[in-house]
Order: C-alpha cells, then structure tokens, then sequence
C-alpha cells in the first residue's frame, strides 16, 4: 500500500461518486486533499467524510472543468505543487 500520509492530492469531480470514493481513500491514508467539482453543498458534506476519515486537510474548490477561464482560476489558487493529480472530471 503507498502511504500518502500529508501528501497534497487534488482530486477533480470529487462531489459525488468515483470522485468522492477517491477523495475518500486518499483521506483514509492521510493525505492533504483539494477537491473539486461544481456543486457547493456536496463538496462540503465530502469534505466533512474526508476529515472524519482522517485526511491531514482539505480544501475545496467549486470549478467547471468545461471552463477554460474556470481552469485557469483553479490552477492559479493552488497553494502548492501538488504530489498527485486525480483528473476524474467528467
């Protein structure tokens, strides 16, 4: 198993299903987590799962990945290089 206790892993289209389950199992390792997706409220109740299951943080991002204006917002907030990219979107 790779440990990716307080790796930063951003996870896209992570509101809901496969995204959120990937969120999910990088949190249950420890990771620093960014997620996206569009919808709000959904990204907050995943964010609260991850912390429940252990993640060094999250943080998230409401983006449109059909955006390229979008895109290029999200990429200048990130805080840092990340380790890992999930590209789940779409």
């Amino acid at each position: 198993m790779i440990d990716f206790k307080d790796k930063y892993v951003v996870v896209t289209g992570a509101s809901s299903g496969i995204g959120a389950a990937i969120a999910q199992e990088f949190a249950s390792r420890g990771a620093r987590l960014m997620i996206t997706g569009r919808n709000t409220a959904r990204l907050e109740e995943v964010r609260e799962r991850c912390q429940a299951l252990g993640a060094a943080g999250v943080s998230t991002a409401v983006v449109d990945m059909t955006s390229n204006e979008s895109i290029d917002a999200f990429a200048a907030a990130l805080d840092s290089t990340p380790d890992c990219i999930v590209l789940n979107a779409g």
